[in-house]
């Protein structure tokens, strides 16, 4: 994989986190809704289990979308250790500016 190749994968990456970290604050709110049910709803034997399953099924999808989130922002910070590498600094500048920040070569 070329240089630039990696940076652009890391600046299409930046649009998944959005996405995940999106994703991740509606498990979350996922998360609470089941809680609120849980505790408003009658107790009774089909139902209770049905929201652990729930429960459980949208914490371990949490977790996933966490540890993928995690590796991606770990790519991240490997690209902006490596732009801070280079002993131009104009060229760290826009390099960074692209492929961290998303912005397009026309604003520069």
């Amino acid at each position: 994989m070329t240089a630039k190749e990696y940076l652009e994968k890391v600046r299409k990456n930046s649009y998944l986190v959005k996405q995940m970290t999106q994703e991740l604050e509606e498990i979350h709110s996922d998360i609470y809704t089941l809680q609120a049910t849980g505790v408003s709803e009658k107790v009774s034997g089909s139902n209770t289990s049905d929201l652990a399953d729930k429960y459980i099924k949208v914490e371990g999808y949490k977790q996933k979308v966490a540890s993928e989130l995690a590796a991606m922002v770990h790519l991240r910070s490997e690209a902006k250790e490596l732009i801070k590498a280079l002993p131009d600094n104009k060229h760290q500048a826009v390099l960074y500016a692209r492929y961290i920040n998303n912005q397009q070569f026309t604003t520069f």
